[in-house]
């Protein structure tokens, strides 16, 4: 329907689903780029492809290896920032780690798309962005969102599961306590801060090593 040449994608916002989508995406694209020299989710310039409207009555959104799709059953708007920001980001980490996307190593697959989803959408400017709506996935979607990163029990997350998306809640947790902590320590002399602050890329380096990659697509879900 439109590249990167179109802004807005559609004509006079003929479809406002296809307008953010194409506007997220690049917004996300300039994420990676200009703040961890990443150029798209292949570090090689990657083509990022949405499809909108996908499915009749499916309320989802998902990667699958190639492009993000969107559908529009869930009564209203599913391309919001923070899902636009999550999906693409599973593209990032099928061309780093490739992480199994199952138990364990799904979920830190899972988590880590909802915490670069939050960060997009923190990050973003929109409306939406207030203290409340700190840590809360698709706040905009259903009253309170569908996952709280904060307190993840507050939509039943985590629990003894094999599903990654459930399984998740726990990585995103700490790494909510991470940032609190990490603002807390903005007072602290310059060598403690540090000292603390390495726990954060250790702990994800370890969670890496655990878990090992491979070469199965993440499935559509």
């Amino acid at each position: 329907m439109c590249d990167e040449s179109d802004d807005p994608c559609t004509v006079g916002g003929a479809d406002t689903d296809a307008d953010a989508a194409h506007e997220f995406a690049r917004e996300v694209y300039e994420l990676y780029e200009v703040k961890h020299g990443r150029d798209s989710l292949d570090g090689n310039g990657m083509q990022l492809i949405s499809t909108v409207h996908h499915r009749t009555g499916y309320c989802n959104a998902f990667w699958n290896g190639t492009q993000m799709a969107y559908g529009d059953g869930c009564g209203t708007t599913i391309v919001l920032d923070d899902v636009v920001g999550h999906e693409p980001t599973h593209g990032v980490t099928e061309f780093t780690s490739n992480l199994v996307y199952a138990y364990e190593s799904g979920a830190i697959n899972e988590s880590f798309s909802d915490i670069w989803g939050e960060l997009f959408d923190l990050g973003n400017g929109t409306a939406e962005d207030i203290p409340a709506n700190r840590w809360i996935v698709g706040e905009e979607l259903v009253a309170g969102g569908i996952r709280n990163m904060k307190n993840p029990p507050l939509k039943s997350d985590p629990r003894p599961h094999a599903k990654p998306d459930l399984l998740s809640g726990i990585l995103r947790r700490w790494w909510c306590a991470h940032q609190q902590r990490h603002r807390q320590q903005d007072d602290l002399p310059d060598g403690r801060r540090r000292h603390l602050q390495t726990a954060s890329p250790s702990r994800a380096s370890a969670s890496t090593r655990r878990w090992p990659s491979s070469t199965a697509r993440r499935p559509a879900s």
